[in-house]
């Protein structure tokens, strides 16, 4: 446990001569150290169906602020949240991965796209990551972080797409804009890290409820 001194001062006045006494106490208190959960909402690994496609994720973290230990843990897309465990390259087969980072610091790692370590079968889900070692107060702890999400072409181990999915943190609401004319799309991921019961609504560009997708 880290210690921090805090400054106390006390003034006394003696009234009978008017004069004035200054008192400064140095008190000894243990420096709390703050514990940041956010949240990666999609990744995946893995070979898509029967089609020459595969999926990989890179993910990747800097650190703005103070050194800190990062946790990651990987969580299966299924109603129980079970652990998912991934195959990263140089780093092995699991469902958790530690690691310290350092102030002004930047690591990436990224999955070997032979989905489950088991039977191959491809995996989707999503990463708790938890921030800790640095002390609370601070603006944040510092750390960002983004997972790309590739998909490749295996013969011939070309990017057919990539997206970025960014490292958030837990809301009770929030708004988008989402844009789907022409050939555009807006892709969403939604993870639910509690049990409160979730849903959406949507509304055009008028503000008017959208009849066919308004509540989910």
């Amino acid at each position: 446990m880290s210690l921090q001194l805090t400054e106390v001062s006390f003034i006394f006045k003696k009234m009978r001569f008017h004069h004035l006494f200054l008192l400064t106490l140095l008190v000894t208190t243990p420096a709390i150290q703050a514990q940041e959960v956010s949240y990666l909402p999609q990744v995946g690994d893995g070979p898509i169906g029967v089609i020459d496609l595969g999926l990989q994720t890179e993910f990747i973290f800097v650190n703005s602020g103070d050194a800190a230990e990062v946790e990651i843990a990987f969580i299966s897309a299924g109603p129980n949240g079970d652990p998912m465990t991934l195959d990263l390259e140089g780093i092995g087969a699991m469902s958790e991965y530690s690691f310290e980072l350092g102030s002004g610091a930047s690591k990436s790692f990224i999955t070997t796209g032979a989905g489950n370590p088991v039977d191959g079968s491809p995996q989707v889900g999503y990463a708790r990551v938890t921030v800790g070692g640095q002390q609370a107060g601070t603006n944040g702890s510092g750390v960002g972080g983004t997972a790309v999400f590739i998909q490749t072409e295996l013969s011939t181990e070309t990017i057919i797409n990539e997206a970025g999915v960014p490292l958030v943190k837990a809301l009770s609401e929030f708004s988008l804009f989402v844009d789907t004319m022409g050939t555009r799309n807006t892709a969403l991921a939604i993870v639910n890290a509690g049990s409160a019961r979730t849903g959406r609504r949507s509304w055009d560009i008028d503000g008017a409820p959208d009849p066919l997708r308004h509540d989910r």
